[in-house]
């Protein structure tokens, strides 16, 4: 799942390299057996063009101006929620961003016939954009 974030409206503070991207979310899937894919991600990758020249970049391939990742491999207890969080500075020019949860076939690649995933949940999904104040605002 990804969300396309258009960063106009906070564009002077992310010239003055004063806005820091944040994303946290909690993973879960079921115990499942030894063929249970585990792997969940997180990222967060900024552009410095417009959302839709950003979203054409990534289909032809081309890589992001900034851009982080953590991953996890879930445990097999349904009753826990494990944290994943991503901090990434926003450089200079950066004009949108383009957040992902993502869940992988770490395990097995199941055919089109088979099921993908057992049971693999995300929820409490945060967004944030921090914000350091302006020299001229700190006094």
């Amino acid at each position: 799942m990804s969300q396309w974030i258009d960063l106009t409206p906070w564009r002077d503070a992310i010239a003055d390299g004063r806005v820091q991207a944040k994303l946290t979310s909690r993973f879960n899937r079921v115990a499942g057996n030894a063929d249970t894919d585990s792997q969940f991600s997180i990222e967060l990758e900024s552009f410095e063009v417009g959302t839709d020249q950003a979203h054409h970049l990534l289909k032809s391939r081309r890589l992001a101006r900034s851009r982080t990742s953590h991953q996890l491999l879930s445990d097999s207890n349904p009753a826990s929620w494990e944290k994943l969080e991503a901090s990434l500075t926003l450089p200079i020019d950066s004009r949108c961003i383009n957040v992902m949860i993502l869940a992988f076939e770490n395990v097995v690649n199941d055919d089109g016939a088979n099921e993908e995933f057992d049971g693999h949940f995300a929820d409490d999904l945060h967004f944030q954009l921090l914000i350091e104040p302006a020299s001229s605002e700190t006094k």
